[in-house]
């Protein structure tokens, strides 16, 4: 297909209806032929076929992510390369999307992880992901545990995760994540109770949480739980009756 100026900072692909994508996205390509992308967008790639999109950690000034409506892609990213090879360090290795900060996946209900692990890679080291990352939203996909790609992230302030409808597990690493200020869970009505570490998370001011019954957690009224600086709570009523260690509490349009 037609490839784009190696120079080109954003790339929208609207409305695409080819069943594969151009053969200079693919291959772990694109951070060759299009080094200086700064922003993409894919939206509505109704009859594209592909269950795994392209390596895009490898571009460097890649800011802005943004795919929605894509029907047939179970994996953002297929197994590369990006393990150390034998006697490389982690420390050693460019982290991937290192200049990413805002990340958005959006109607992709097939969506089963972010990479698929074609090389029997699994527990393996993996070199850092997503430093700068700050806003991450995940809306409607198929996850059903938000991916341990995400794990460590040191930027991070907004997570807004809804209508996953498949998710059920929030990882106890969310509790590392110490810069997050704000949280929204929304309709993800078989999600397990949410782990107690995001009760000690020092930077948290405001969480929202509705349609997820199953996400109550015991820890909630625990009255030994340090006072962390949660201004704004709107919630479900069961949350409200228990939420007494909060520095205050707004709770719009309770159940």
């Amino acid at each position: 297909g037609l490839q784009p100026h190696a120079n080109l900072r954003t790339l929208w692909i609207w409305g695409y209806n080819g069943e594969s994508l151009p053969s200079w996205m693919m291959k772990n390509q694109l951070h060759c032929s299009l080094p200086n992308l700064m922003a993409i967008e894919i939206f509505c790639a109704a009859n594209c076929n592909v269950t795994n999109l392209c390596s895009f950690g490898r571009l460097p000034h890649l800011q802005n992510l943004w795919l929605r409506e894509l029907n047939s892609v179970e994996y953002i990213e297929e197994d590369e390369d990006d393990a150390p090879v034998m006697g490389e360090a982690i420390s050693e290795v460019a982290p991937l999307f290192p200049s990413l900060e805002d990340l958005l996946l959006w109607d992709m209900p097939k969506l089963k992880g972010w990479r698929r692990d074609s090389r029997n890679t699994k527990g393996s080291a993996r070199p850092p992901s997503f430093p700068r990352l700050n806003r991450l939203m995940l809306l409607q996909v198929g996850f059903e545990v938000v991916p341990d790609e995400f794990r460590g992230l040191s930027s991070l302030e907004t997570l807004d995760i809804r209508n996953c409808e498949r998710l059920k597990e929030i990882p106890e690493w969310i509790g590392d994540v110490t810069s997050l200020k704000g949280l929204e869970i929304h309709d993800c009505p078989k999600l397990m109770p949410l782990p107690k570490q995001i009760g000690n998370l020092p930077n948290l001011e405001e969480i929202s949480i509705y349609g997820c019954r199953g996400a109550y957690a015991e820890w909630w009224r625990d009255p030994t739980l340090p006072d962390c600086p949660i201004k704004q709570l709107h919630n479900d009523k069961k949350w409200k009756r228990h939420n007494i260690w909060r520095h205050s509490l707004s709770c719009s349009k309770c159940r």
